[in-house]
């Protein structure tokens, strides 16, 4: 949950989505979509359709795209845990790029 800690050795669930239909295979690139903050709805599924369809098509690429935690389904801690001091250590870009680094 807390990326910057040594100690905190606690997982969570998050929700992403994916695209594997022009992947190449080894030695092909990974296209990672950072939506921003907010939840990504089951019927949008990938953001940004002409990097899923065109893009990779292209360069024979697999496609991620990660919800950003504390928005959507992608709750690192309960509601109930969410204090503001909990929130300004949880809730942040680094938190968020390290999430993404985790799930490649």
């Amino acid at each position: 949950v807390n990326h910057l800690s040594e100690t905190d050795e606690r997982q969570w669930s998050q929700r992403y989505y994916k695209s594997s239909e022009f992947f190449g295979g080894p030695g092909s690139p990974i296209f990672l979509i950072l939506g921003g903050e907010g939840a990504i709805d089951p019927s949008t599924g990938l953001a940004y359709p002409f990097i899923a369809k065109h893009l990779a098509k292209e360069f024979s690429a697999y496609v991620l795209q990660p919800e950003h935690r504390f928005y959507g389904k992608s709750q690192p801690i309960s509601p109930e845990n969410q204090t503001g001091s909990t929130l300004v250590t949880l809730m942040t870009s680094e938190q968020a790029m390290l999430d993404a680094v985790h799930l490649l």
